[in-house]
């Protein structure tokens, strides 16, 4: 192994000439047969690993030896696809799923999957303050799929990253300079001559020693309570984690469980750094709040547990001593119900079945058993705290905040951790709406957003809102649900994917995309706000600092910026942080050597990408100039392009950093060039599926979001697939590195693999092998790909809705080139199309009525005209990626939106040809 990570033929425990060497054997053939099986089986590991436990926190820790203190942040990652059956086991995930990640109960972060993908980076992170407890939830689910929180009570190891200067949590004794944290109540039997310094954590002192990475011993260290911890080089380290149903009473802040209902994990880390996990069912072991005595059974009230490891191993119990587990019984033993709620008073009945509940802020109204009357003062953080006390068990006491129900509207920016109530006239970002959120309590709203109209009653008895679904044109209920009165903005909403359509209804470019919101409650009160995809703009100052601005204005926008390198995708972004000192961003002295920057915001679709030089700032005439000038240069070097050499390499790096630093691919002129271009776009597609360590699934998804960026759509790329061998390989050099690597991976996969591998030394044999076997075979296969994904792309809507059978079979035959007439008209009857007539440009409505057919209403024509555009441009009689942005958008907005209808009208104009 120690050859193939090193990737040294002489480390090899059998001959291996260096492949690299200019002459070739057949045991370099083997180095390189080795290298991929090794590459693959690991791959495989880690895919079975996470596919198991898709969703981890991580921590960051700054140890400031200087000033004493530590300093920690919580890092929050999950994949962009789902696994399969990973929302209900054995079964098919939702055709759309939000996860949720909140800490102390209170929602930081949602993340929506579309047909078991999310087409944003899936990661959170933030300062993590002691005590707090992070969990994450799926929909409308009551278990936890995450529970944990940073327990400062029990010893850690850490290990240096270089990059960052953090320590993170993770066994690399022996092979990194790593620390010790040694918290108070816990003695080092030898500390074998290593330095150690004093610092507190909050309320915690803890020693820091520090352990160089050639250390090679062992450290045993010992608590009264809960025994000894060895730490050493390949000592794994257990600990346990939780996943149960909560209560499922969401009117409080707190979770709380069900402990019978409670499964516990053993975990563990392995050598390469991945976690192993065991599900535990039984061996498990618990004790009460203030007990030293490990019990089978939980007690009622607060306790913790911990699983038992077979080889009697110390195991960290789940959220240990900082943080308690609360055991209420079975869910219906806590009942909680707002009986009245007014503008300064509210009253609330609590009961428990296992215990006495108190009220300590409260009245207790009299004659009447558990019901207590507040005041507004009384509530702390808009909650209101009662405490709950076990029969016979007062040690397990425990509190519960309820959320405070006085009559109240309002709208809450908590981007900034911080209650900030919107005021009328503000722009909420598209992307921060799960950070948003809204507290309607006794009182009736009724709102607007875009075209649709709904009202919120408030359901006194029951403390929560019952949401009607209004026709616009009526007035009448179309349908109704129940709501928390306290929660995140999408709900009111329905879903982003309703916003996003509505932004996309703009059409003529995302970045001016915007949908107004109205609500009117309270004898003719209003609240006013629109939502925009990238509300902020960048300012370049003349004093060389950054600003950052909204309609025109200074914004109040604090988060931190990142810079990118124009002509090097490789080059890491550079992350700037907003000064007070100059009411903006100052650009670090290593970007001055750049040249042309793109600077973009931390989160996806806030702050619109900008191109600066930081030499002098740019008037609007440079940057139309320096645009059209790059794209010229950029859409000729593609021309003459080979796939695999520089320019590819460039445009592959532009793509995998715009989904990693969540750019806009609309933003980054390389990739705007290539969704200019059919045979360009055909290309990245090929590049990217030739990549074998890119999941195709996972890569389809991306290429999706790829293809809603840049306004078109890959089934537009039908006609484009026929002699796609021509196409290609005339855009291929079979000497280059990419090529060879395209035949290693092949060639694994055939049974005369030696043979082919003994083909790279001689040029004749490889050369034939290529063209006449390997590239045929790939491109065949890539064919059939490509054909799906153009399937998938037709039949995509907004929400995740999938086409029926029928009509993924309609459009399975349009991408076939097989229309079969479909004998029933299209649904427009049932169907009300809200089409774009009121909001396009003169250019567009001009190239689409090009297309119209005679004597059909103008919102029945707006969908025909789109399907016709799309028929000429399969028929090849039309190139859509040299139209505009506005009408490229319009098309897939219409595709989107009215999708069965789309299909149906489509299929049968090309059965007409």
């Amino acid at each position: 192994m120690h050859g193939i990570d090193t990737n040294q033929c002489s480390e090899m425990p059998f001959y291996c000439k260096d492949e690299a060497a200019p002459e070739k054997d057949e045991a370099a053939s083997e180095f390189l047969f080795f290298n991929e099986l090794v590459r693959k089986e690991r791959q495989s590991q880690r895919n079975r690993q996470r596919q198991q436990h898709p969703f981890r926190v991580n921590w960051e820790f700054c140890i400031d030896r200087i000033g004493g203190r530590i300093r920690t942040e919580y890092i929050f990652r999950g994949p962009k696809r789902l696994p399969d059956g990973y929302v209900a086991e054995g079964q098919p995930n939702p055709k759309v799923s939000r996860v949720y990640l909140a800490v102390n109960g209170k929602s930081v972060a949602s993340f929506e999957y579309v047909g078991s993908y999310c087409r944003y980076n899936v990661a959170a992170r933030d300062t993590y303050r002691d005590g707090e407890l992070i969990t994450m939830s799926v929909n409308d689910e009551q278990s936890l799929r995450l529970s944990t929180d940073l327990d400062m009570t029990i010893p850690h190891i850490l290990f240096l990253d270089n990059e960052t200067g953090r320590y993170i949590p993770g066994n690399k004794i022996g092979k990194e300079a790593s620390v010790l944290l040694i918290p108070e109540g816990w003695r080092v039997e030898d500390d074998k001559g290593l330095p150690t310094t004093d610092c507190s954590y909050s309320d915690t002192q803890v020693r820091v020693m520090d352990i160089p990475a050639d250390f090679a011993d062992e450290i045993v260290v010992t608590s009264e309570v809960d025994g000894s911890i060895t730490f050493g080089p390949k000592r794994p380290l257990y600990w346990t984690e939780l996943s149960a149903p909560v209560s499922g009473l969401v009117n409080i802040k707190e979770c709380v469980y069900e402990a019978e209902s409670c499964r516990f994990k053993l975990c563990y880390d392995t050598e390469d750094g991945e976690n192993g996990h065991i599900t535990i069912t039984n061996r498990v072991e618990y004790r009460g709040m203030r007990e030293r005595e490990w019990h089978q059974t939980a007690p009622y009230g607060k306790f913790y547990a911990r699983a038992i490891a077979g080889n009697g191993c110390f195991v960290v119990p789940a959220n240990h001593q900082r943080r308690p587990f609360v055991n209420i019984g079975n869910r219906d033993d806590l009942t909680i119900s707002v009986v009245e709620a007014y503008d300064d008073t509210c009253r609330i009945k609590v009961a428990w079945k296992h215990g006495t509940v108190s009220a300590p802020d409260g009245e207790s109204v009299y004659g009447i058993d558990n019901l207590w009357e507040f005041r507004k003062n009384d509530a702390t953080r808009n909650g209101i705290r009662f405490t709950l006390t076990p029969h016979g068990c007062r040690q397990n006491r425990f509190d519960i905040t309820v959320k405070a129900p006085f009559r109240t509207f309002a709208i809450l920016d908590k981007t900034l951790n911080k209650d900030i109530e919107v005021a009328s006239g503000s722009l909420v970002p598209y992307s921060d709406l799960d950070k948003y959120q809204y507290r309607i309590v006794g009182v009736n709203v009724r709102f607007s957003f875009g075209p649709h109209d709904r009202r919120l009653l408030w359901q006194d008895d029951r403390g929560q809102l019952c949401m009607d679904y209004l026709d616009s044109d009526t007035g009448d209920v179309v349908r109704s649900e129940k709501i928390p009165y306290e929660g995140s903005l999408p709900i009111l909403f329905g879903s982003r994917d309703e916003v996003k359509r509505l932004l996309e209804r703009t059409s003529r470019n995302m970045y001016d995309a915007k949908v107004p919101v109205s609500f009117r409650y309270a004898n003719g009160r209003r609240l006013d706000f629109t939502i925009k995809e990238m509300p902020y703009r960048v300012e370049h100052r003349t004093d060389g600092t950054l600003t950052i601005t909204a309609n025109g204005e200074a914004a109040n926008y604090r988060a931190n910026l990142k810079l990118l390198k124009l002509d090097d995708p490789k080059m890491p972004a550079e992350t700037v942080n907003w000064l007070g000192s100059y009411d903006g961003y100052v650009l670090p002295e290593t970007v001055r050597s750049w040249g042309k920057v793109l600077v973009a915001g931390s989160d996806r679709g806030r702050v619109c990408p900008a191109l600066i030089d930081p030499a002098r700032p740019l008037s609007d005439e440079d940057r139309a100039d320096i645009r059209m000038t790059a794209m010229a240069e950029i859409s000729n070097s593609l021309q003459n392009a080979r796939l695999g050499d520089e320019t590819w390499q460039r445009i592959i790096g532009w793509f995998d950093t715009a989904q990693k630093e969540d750019i806009p691919a609309s933003s980054l002129l390389d990739l705007v060039c290539v969704g200019n271009s059919a045979t360009a776009l055909l290309c990245l597609a090929f590049r990217l599926y030739c990549d074998d360590e890119r999941d195709k699934v996972e890569l389809a998804e991306s290429l999706k979001a790829f293809s809603d960026d840049l306004a078109f759509s890959w089934y537009w790329l039908r006609s484009n697939l026929d002699g796609l061998y021509l196409t290609l390989t005339q855009y291929m050099d079979v000497n280059n590195n990419a090529a060879k690597a395209l035949f290693v991976q092949w060639a694994m996969c055939q049974d005369n693999l030696s043979q082919y591998l003994m083909m790279l030394g001689d040029e004749t044999q490889y050369i034939e092998a290529m063209a006449g076997q390997c590239l045929p075979c790939v491109i065949e296969e890539f064919t059939g790909w490509m054909k799906s994904l153009c399937v998938d792309s037709l039949c995509e809507t907004y929400g995740g809705a999938a086409a029926n059978d029928f009509f993924r079979e309609v459009a399975e035959g349009i991408v076939n080139n097989n229309a079969a007439h479909i004998h029933n008209d299209a649904d427009f009857e049932n169907v009300r199309l809200e089409n774009q007539n009121d909001i396009e440009s003169h250019e567009a409505r001009e190239f689409f009525n090009r297309y119209a057919d005679d004597h059909l209403p103008v919102n029945i024509n707006w969908l025909i005209q789109r399907a016709n555009a799309v028929k000429a441009q399969l028929n090849g009689e039309l190139d859509l990626f040299a139209q505009t942005d506005e009408i490229r958008r319009s098309i897939t907005y219409c595709a989107k939106s009215y999708n069965e209808q789309f299909i149906h009208v489509l299929n049968n104009k090309l059965n007409r040809r």
